[in-house]
């Protein structure tokens, strides 16, 4: 099996990014949708909204660069 050479700065960078557009998306995406709280609701009830696709995105997203 072949090993990724992948620098320490690009992983780092990448777990630091990751959260962040996690955080972003996951705030926009709840601002814009009627009827979410985040204070009542979780952050997984945004894949119910009519663009959840969005909010699954994400979460692959932020799990791939973590």
């Amino acid at each position: 099996m072949k090993r990724l050479n992948i620098s320490p700065r690009a992983s780092a960078l990448a777990g630091i990014i990751g959260p962040v557009v996690f955080v972003t998306v996951y705030t926009v995406f709840g601002l814009a949708t009627p009827g979410y709280s985040p204070l009542t609701q979780v952050i997984s009830n945004l894949e119910l909204a009519p663009y959840g696709w969005i909010q699954q995105l994400n979460f692959l997203l932020c799990g791939t660069l973590i």
